[in-house]
């Protein structure tokens, strides 16, 4: 979570914030927020972030430039970000055509802390092996 202080009335989808109110933000639940992401939010579907022409693109399908928080915006906003983006893509892509994976350890067992970035607290285990190719 991170917090922001409002320097002039302003709004928040449709709410209004005078000067001087903090604004908690949760990047974890804004990610997650089914009324943005739709009913299945909480998957991981890495084609949310593949346009119809199969490029990447910036916004996961998600119309409200605020529905996709993880490197917050303006002037606070991560100044890695696009790199960080270039880099993942790079990476699932590259796994995911030489590896196959399964969750190693009770699913029930992995959930996320931490205060700045999420990690798994308990660690998160896989079982690899290269992929089957066709």
């Amino acid at each position: 979570m991170t917090v922001r202080e409002a320097v002039c009335d302003t709004t928040i989808s449709g709410h209004p914030i005078r000067a001087g109110s903090e604004i908690i933000i949760s990047p974890w639940l804004v990610n997650r927020y089914t009324e943005i992401w739709g009913s299945d939010a909480t998957e991981f579907r890495p084609e949310r972030w593949i346009s119809e022409d199969g490029r990447a693109n910036n916004t996961g399908g998600v119309t409200n430039n605020y529905g996709h928080m993880t490197f917050l915006h303006g002037p606070r906003g991560c100044i890695g970000q696009g790199f960080a983006k270039a880099e993942l893509r790079c990476l699932l892509a590259a796994f995911a055509a030489e590896m196959e994976w399964d969750l190693d350890m009770p699913r029930e067992d992995v959930f996320p802390g931490g205060v700045i970035t999420i990690r798994p607290v308990n660690g998160m285990y896989l079982k690899l092996r290269e992929a089957r190719k066709v």
